[in-house]
């Protein structure tokens, strides 16, 4: 989600994606906020099991069919994020007729190492790849923030960008935006985990 913010930034205005972004972050912290309570209240300790818990049996089926489709569609564009990220690298490193400069090639090699990830019994066995995803972002945000960060109010391009822009860009940095700060299917399973640990309830589940 955070790699594809520069572009979604780009479709916009200046203010025009802050304000986007405060939004996404304010409507996605409490939604997490409600299945959070929910999850304290009911037990559930997945997704499913508190649309269950809530809904019932009929609107369960109807939520794990969504998510399927969601998280098909999240993996796909995951893979595609893995070849444009790493050919550019690669690049730095590797003759122009390398093999895995080729995108095909490169999601074949790609494959097997996420494909066991996607398979593991408890989410809590994704803890260490998830730390280096975080602690890699966080790398990536210094890294900007070191090279260009002083640079950011003299740039010519920072200047004459517009603070509102209102076309069809709009509707390309919505779903991004969105989309980018979203983590709910797993909120309800890593929640229960950290309840767990506590032998209570956190504060963001009261």
């Amino acid at each position: 989600g955070v790699l594809a913010f520069p572009y979604a930034f780009s479709r916009v205005g200046v203010m025009e994606a802050i304000l986007l972004s405060v939004f996404f972050a304010v409507v996605m912290g409490y939604t997490l906020h409600v299945l959070g309570v929910g999850a304290a209240r009911t037990g559930a300790d997945s997704y499913q099991a508190l649309s269950r818990a809530l809904l019932g049996d009929t609107w369960c089926t109807v939520t794990k069919v969504c998510m399927f489709f969601y998280s098909f569609g999240a993996l796909v564009g995951y893979l595609d994020v893995v070849v444009d990220q790493v050919t550019p690298v690669l690049k730095h490193w590797v003759e122009p007729d390398f093999l895995l400069l080729n995108r095909y090639w490169l999601l074949l090699v790609a494959l097997p190492v996420l494909v066991p990830l996607c398979l593991v019994p408890r989410i809590e066995y994704l803890g260490f790849t998830s730390t280096l995803a975080v602690l890699s972002i966080v790398y990536l945000e210094a890294s900007v923030l070191y090279e260009y960060g002083g640079n950011m109010v003299t740039a010519a391009a920072w200047r004459d960008a517009p603070w509102f822009k209102l076309d069809v860009g709009l509707f390309e940095a919505l779903p991004i935006l969105c989309f980018a700060l979203q983590c709910h299917l797993v909120f309800v399973t890593v929640s229960r985990g950290v309840l767990d640990l506590r032998g209570g309830s956190p504060a963001i589940m009261k």
